[in-house]
C-alpha cells in the first residue's frame, strides 16, 4: 500500500488509537513452546520401572507426563493482523478496522516481535487482470515502510469504505503461509478483522465460512501451540460457527462501532489477560 502524505490524518489516527495502544504496550507477545514433564508418585498412568520393586506394599508405581509452557528463546514470535477491506465494510466498520490495526501497529514499536499487516479484498494484480488481492500495510521484506511507526501511513491511506470481493480462505492462507516463513517455527500471533461476511475461494461444495474453518482447522494441526487466532467481528452480534477454532472471538456489535474507546479496552483487556496467564507460567526454556 502506499503511504499517506496527509500527516494530520495519520496523527488523528494516532490519537482515536491510543487508548488500546496504551493498553497494548503494557505486555508483549512472547515466544512459547511446550516441554514434557514427567510427574511421578502416581497412582494411575504408566508404570514407573523405577518403583517396580515398591508394588507390593505401594500404590505410586505410576507416572504422568505433561505438556508445560515455557519461553522459547529460539526464533522470534509474529504479530499477524489480517485486514478484510471488501465492498461489505461499510465507513463505521473500516474506521474501527484502522483504529485498531494502528493500535497493534503503534504497541509493538520498538520490540522483538516481527509484524506482518495485510489488507486483503479483490482489485487489479496486472494490466487486464483482476482478482483476489493482498496488499501489504507492513511486510518486512516487502514495503517501503522505514519503520513499524511509519506503516501508520499506510493504514491511513485505506479507503473510508472497503472496496472489492474478497476471497478469505485463500488470502488468509497466502497470508499465514508468509507469517510462517517469517516465524521460522517460532510463535504466530494471528488477528483477522473482519466484518465476518465470508466468500467462498475455491469451486467447492463448501461455502465461505467452511471454507475459513477447515483453513484454521489444518492450521491448528499442523502448527499446533505455535498459533493463536483472534477474530475481531467488526458490526456483528452473533459470530457462531468458529469459536471451537480461534482462541477468542469478540464481537463488536452495530452500536458498539460508534464507541472505539470502549471497543479498544475490551480488546486490550483480553490481550493483557492471556500475556498475564502466560507470564504467570513461564519459564525460561
Amino acid at each position: 500500500l502506499e503511504l499517506s502524505e496527509d500527516l494530520s490524518a495519520v496523527e488523528r489516527l494516532r490519537t482515536e488509537a491510543r487508548p488500546v495502544t496504551e493498553q497494548l504496550r503494557r505486555n508483549l507477545y512472547p515466544n512459547l513452546t511446550h516441554l514434557p514433564e514427567s510427574l511421578r508418585l502416581r497412582t494411575g498412568g504408566a508404570l514407573d520401572g523405577g518403583r517396580l520393586a515398591l508394588a507390593e506394599f505401594c500404590p505410586t508405581v505410576f507416572k504422568r507426563v505433561r505438556n508445560v509452557e515455557v519461553a522459547d528463546r529460539r526464533g522470534r514470535p509474529v504479530l499477524v493482523i489480517a485486514c478484510d477491506g471488501s465492498g461489505s465494510l461499510d465507513e463505521s466498520q473500516m474506521h474501527m478496522l484502522k483504529i485498531l490495526a494502528t493500535a497493534w501497529l503503534e504497541s509493538i514499536a520498538g520490540s522483538e516481535i516481527q509484524l506482518l499487516a495485510g489488507l486483503y479484498h479483490s482489485g487489479s494484480v496486472r494490466l487486464g487482470l483482476t482478482g483476489p488481492l493482498v496488499e501489504w500495510i507492513y511486510h518486512p521484506h516487502k514495503t517501503p515502510a522505514l519503520g513499524l511507526a511509519d506503516a501508520v501511513r499506510a493504514v491511513a491511506s485505506l479507503p473510508e469504505r472497503g472496496t472489492g470481493v474478497q476471497s478469505d480462505a485463500l488470502s488468509l492462507g497466502y497470508i499465514m503461509s508468509e507469517a510462517r516463513r517469517l516465524a521460522r517455527g517460532g510463535m504466530v500471533y494471528l488477528t483477522i478483522l473482519s466484518d465476518t461476511a465470508w466468500n467462498r475461494s475455491f469451486q467447492a461444495e463448501m461455502n465461505g465460512k467452511e471454507e475459513v474453518a477447515a483453513l484454521m482447522e489444518t492450521l491448528r494441526q499442523e502448527m499446533e501451540h505455535k498459533l493463536h487466532a483472534l477474530l475481531v467481528a467488526l458490526g456483528q452480534k452473533n459470530t457462531a460457527g468458529l469459536e471451537e477454532l480461534l482462541d477468542k472471538v469478540i464481537a463488536v456489535s452495530p452500536s458498539d462501532l460508534d464507541d472505539p474507546a470502549s471497543v479498544a479496552q475490551r480488546v486490550g483487556d483480553y490481550v493483557t489477560s492471556r500475556l498475564r496467564r502466560h507470564r504467570r507460567r513461564l519459564q525460561p526454556c
